[in-house]
């Protein structure tokens, strides 16, 4: 639509218009915003452009304005398109859409909607042979034969009778689906009504009986169905719909270099539709169609995890997964030598990224040689090391925090002597004359009383005095 500054005009109480912008609403333009405007009449040589537009038969054109906009229309070029919206049963349909469409400006309709009473009335329709037409949500569409000018000014139009299409999406086990979309499509040009399963899997809908044709069903994770209606012989349809479902969903896990990682963990629909697959040797996974829509992560120990992907239709996905970090320092005795040979364990890990249950590297154990070592490929996180040593106290490093690709240098630990004596004292069996020391003095008592008890018993060696 063309933008207008100003209109040229002539004579007194000719009328000058500054607008912005323009456009054009049942058979009027509209000026919107002018900077002035006055009421009356424009000379048809200078809106010659206005009346053609409008398609004035007339070499004037009327004028309405009010603050905010200035409605133009061709004086005596119009006429009224009026009438009634019933229902099968003649009874008033209100709301429903009207539309009226000239001959003479087939490209233009003119809009309005039914009041209470089903009435309609349209001012400033292009003089012709009319068409007027009617949609209402619940019944369906109605439309008119082309009417002359006398006959559009007293129209009824009647709405098809209404039924009811009801039933149950079911999976292929015969479960309800939820939330799946059942489309009713009409026989004729008029608009498609969708509804949404309720939790139970069922659908209710109304439209005419003549537009009903056949009913096609989508939901997540199944294959669209679509089943026909059939005859409609009652005011009540059951249809019920079972879905198959869609071939599973494919996707491949790579490292940085684009090479298959096997093993890794891959999550979509976080919550209580989750859905998890590890990547086989060749990094392929598979997932259920009922992902599509969600996001989708993997998540491997010896990697950084893969950015999230959302997943919009059934294209393969390839989900690449990150470098993971280093972490490399030094063991040395109290003294600072080296210590020859040493073991390094991750005793504990608390993970920067990823869902509850992803495996770790947690207890992994590895030998390390002259003092030195290095740890790789470590998922970003928290870690806390364990040394041990032969001969030397066991060791924990403070929480080191590993991010993606990041190398930590640097990790002094000390691992001190074992107390050789304290370990002997605890751990070596006494010897035999420790023994006999030790257990002297519980025995000592009992050697004296045996020994007294000896004494007073006379020897047999000895000869016993006799009294006659």
């Amino acid at each position: 639509m063309p933008h207008l500054r100003a209109f040229p005009a002539v004579g007194r109480g000719a009328t000058v218009v500054f607008a912005i912008s323009m456009s054009v609403l049942a058979g009027a333009m509209v000026l919107e915003r002018p900077g002035a405007a006055f009421l009356g009449t424009c000379a048809a040589s200078a809106l010659g452009g206005l009346r053609n537009a409008l398609g004035a038969a007339s070499p004037s054109i009327a004028v309405v304005s009010d603050s905010q906009a200035v409605i133009m229309t061709g004086a005596g070029a119009r006429t009224v398109v009026a009438g009634r919206i019933l229902d099968a049963e003649g009874n008033p349909v209100a709301g429903s859409a009207v539309r009226v469409r000239s001959e003479a400006r087939p490209s233009w309709d003119w809009v309005t909607s039914s009041a209470s009473d089903g009435s309609f009335r349209v001012e400033g329709v292009a003089a012709g042979k009319v068409q007027v037409a009617a949609h209402d949500i619940a019944a369906g569409s109605v439309e008119s034969a082309l009417l002359d000018v006398d006959e559009a000014r007293h129209v009824v139009l009647v709405f098809d009778r209404t039924v009811e299409v009801s039933g149950v999406v079911l999976d292929e086990r015969g479960a309800p689906v939820a939330r799946a979309a059942v489309r009713c499509a009409p026989k004729s040009e008029a608009p498609a009504r969708v509804v949404i399963t309720d939790e139970d899997g069922r659908f209710a809908l109304r439209g005419a009986a003549g537009s009903i044709d056949r009913l096609t069903v989508w939901a997540r994770g199944f294959e669209a169905t679509t089943i026909s209606v059939g005859a409609v012989a009652s005011d009540v349809i059951r249809r019920d719909v079972r879905l198959s479902a869609a071939r599973p969903l494919r996707g491949f896990i790579v490292d940085v270099s684009g090479a298959a990682v096997a093993g890794a963990r891959v999550s979509a629909c976080p919550g209580k539709e989750a859905e998890v697959a590890a990547s086989d040797a060749a990094g392929a996974f598979e997932l259920p169609a009922t992902v599509i829509g969600c996001w989708i992560a993997a998540y491997h120990p010896r990697y950084a995890g893969a950015r999230p992907l959302h997943i919009a239709d059934r294209r393969a996905l390839v989900l690449r997964l990150g470098a993971g970090g280093v972490i490399e320092g030094t063991a040395a005795d109290e003294h600072g030598k080296p210590i020859g040979l040493f073991s390094v364990s991750i005793a504990s890990f608390e993970a920067e990224e990823g869902p509850p249950g992803v495996p770790t590297r947690m207890g992994e154990t590895s030998e390390h040689w002259r003092g030195s070592f290095r740890l790789d490929d470590l998922a970003p996180g928290s870690y806390v090391l364990h040394f041990s040593a032969e001969g030397r106290v066991d060791t924990d490093s403070k929480p080191i925090e590993v991010g993606r690709g990041r190398v930590i240098r640097g990790e002094q630990i000390v691992l001190t002597a074992a107390d050789v004596e304290d370990g002997a004292g605890a751990g070596e069996e006494p010897s035999l004359g420790a023994s006999a020391e030790s257990g002297e003095t519980t025995e000592a008592g009992s050697d004296e009383t045996t020994k007294g008890e000896e004494a007073a018993a006379p020897s047999e060696a000895e000869p016993v005095e006799r009294s006659d």
